[in-house]
């Protein structure tokens, strides 16, 4: 368990990727679904949904979405509850105009925490990706860099579970070292980048379980 939360994540970690979703998928994803359902799976100590939680505010979505944040080390879950704190180390990538909006510097200037307005819209729950039952119809789902910790028969799985969990053109975003290999039949759609799609319905063969 330990060897699998290794809890290597930052604000903005690859921020070119981030900067797509910031200036062309999230923008495409809110005409499509202005409450769109999204969770961050292997959320770790939550720099990744944080980061979509701030692009949803900056957005203007007026529904105010929640993004579940799931992950199996309890620890880091008490970390998202409490909105950090976060080191220099995490928010260096973080563009500054985001970070000086939802984020509150301590008086030692060492350490970050969100606003506690984001920290609400981050529920929490303990899952175990290879045991417990996902949800279903989300708009995106995120997993960076936690399915490559599984050996080939487990990705594989994973890979499908995390497939029937979106909705027919739901996306979803994985880690730089990632790829989702080409397999027969119903498979993820490839966007460029760390990006991939659920093949709309009318070229999907079954629908979300």
């Amino acid at each position: 368990m330990d060897w699998l939360t290794i809890n290597v994540t930052e604000f903005y970690r690859d921020r070119a990727q981030w900067e797509r979703l910031r200036r062309e998928i999230l923008p495409q994803l809110l005409k499509e679904s202005p409450r769109p359902r999204i969770w961050s799976a292997g959320c770790s100590n939550g720099a990744e949904p944080y980061s979509v939680a701030m692009l949803l505010d900056e957005a203007g979505s007026k529904t105010h979405p929640r993004i579940l944040s799931t992950d199996s080390d309890e620890r880091m879950l008490a970390m998202v509850d409490a909105g950090g704190p976060y080191t220099e180390r995490w928010v260096r990538d973080l563009p500054e105009d985001l970070r000086d909006r939802y984020m509150i510097q301590d008086e030692e200037k060492r350490r970050w925490s969100m606003q506690p307005d984001l920290q609400r819209r981050l529920p929490t729950r303990t899952l175990d990706l290879l045991k417990d039952p996902f949800g279903a119809r989300y708009d995106l789902i995120i997993c960076r860099n936690v399915v490559i910790y599984f050996e080939d028969y487990a990705r594989d799985a994973l890979y499908e579970r995390f497939l029937q969990a979106l909705r027919p053109g739901g996306l979803f975003f994985i880690g730089s070292s990632e790829t989702i290999p080409n397999t027969p039949g119903d498979s993820f759609e490839r966007l460029g980048g760390h990006w991939y799609r659920r093949p709309p319905r009318a070229h999907a063969g079954r629908t979300a379980a």
